[in-house]
């Protein structure tokens, strides 16, 4: 018998089944920017303690689309006599200006303004069509106060532009904007040499001390006085060490002299700084004040002529 066998193939296969999942997010309505500042984070200024140094702000101003009253005003806060740079215990003042330039107006806050012109008041400008959202860009001024003598360092503030939809004094707070004033410092080492008693004079950098026809027992005197924001230390150097010599190179006659600081003899080797001080703490504003007096002593029978010395002091970081 013949038994037929049948050979069984199987087919396997393979289905893929792909899905898209999907949805759609409906478009936000963005936040409208009532007042955006520029510089944005930070104004930076460098301080000058003889004249105003100010950086100019902006503001850029918007309101609802479709409003109907399109006037508004901007205050500032600190309010004025509370502005100040700070750095731990040391303080500069500044003001807050609808200007740079004379006349300005000074900027209030909402509680110490009490009329239109103390702040930054407008009236949007009507858009061309009524899907303009309305829009307008006013400057402010900040100046550091110059006449301050501050240690040297770094000092800050903040300042915030608050803005109002509506007239003034009714108006409904809409926004405010924030800008840190960062005020750098820089040291100062002045040294000056000035008639004894007389006050700080930043062109007094040279001065000649005249003895007239010289004698023995002679005295002169002028001041130093120095000025410093930081530690600082005092030098002296006298070129001829601490003699008058003949303007004549040829001549080697000379007179001595002695010179005193606060009444303390210093002896002045040829061409070597010697300290004054070593080390003193930052002045004020009127600075630290040296007497110094110079007193020829005895000479034996020098040529005639013109005798000099010249004496450099230096102020410096200590």
């Amino acid at each position: 018998m013949n038994v037929q066998r049948k050979k069984i193939v199987s087919l396997l296969c393979t289905v893929a089944l792909g899905l898209v999942i999907q949805g759609m997010v409906p478009l936000q309505a963005q936040a409208v920017k009532y007042i955006v500042l520029s510089p944005k984070n930070t104004l930076s200024l460098t301080y000058d303690s003889t004249q105003e140094v100010y950086g100019n702000v902006t503001a850029n101003l918007t309101t609802d689309k479709g409003s109907t009253d399109l006037n508004y005003y901007v205050t500032f806060n600190p309010a004025p006599g509370n502005r100040f740079f700070t750095n731990g215990s040391y303080s500069i003042p500044f003001e807050i200006y609808d200007n740079p330039q004379l006349p300005r107006r000074v900027l209030y806050d909402d509680l110490r303004a009490t009329s239109a012109d103390q702040v930054l008041a407008g009236i949007f400008p009507t858009p061309s069509n009524i899907h303009k959202t309305p829009t307008d860009t006013r400057t402010f001024t900040v100046v550091a106060v110059p006449g301050g003598f501050a240690p040297a360092g770094t000092y800050t503030a903040t300042l915030t532009a608050s803005f109002w939809a509506g007239a003034f004094k009714t108006g409904t707070l809409k926004a405010q904007a924030q800008l840190s004033l960062v005020l750098q410092v820089n040291q100062i080492l002045n040294i000056v040499a000035v008639p004894v008693g007389a006050s700080f004079d930043y062109t007094a950098t040279r001065a000649t001390v005249d003895f007239g026809y010289l004698e023995a027992g002679s005295v002169r005197s002028l001041d130093l006085i120095a000025r410093a924001n930081t530690t600082y230390g005092l030098s002296i150097a006298s070129t001829n060490g601490g003699i008058l010599r003949n303007a004549d190179s040829g001549d080697s006659s000379f007179i001595p002299y002695e010179l005193r600081v606060n009444g303390t003899p210093l002896t002045l080797p040829a061409g070597l700084s010697i300290p004054i001080v070593s080390s003193r703490p930052a002045t004020t504003v009127d600075g630290d004040r040296f007497n110094v007096s110079a007193v020829i002593q005895s000479f034996d029978f020098p040529t005639e002529g013109l005798y000099s010395d010249i004496l450099t002091v230096t102020i410096a970081k200590n």
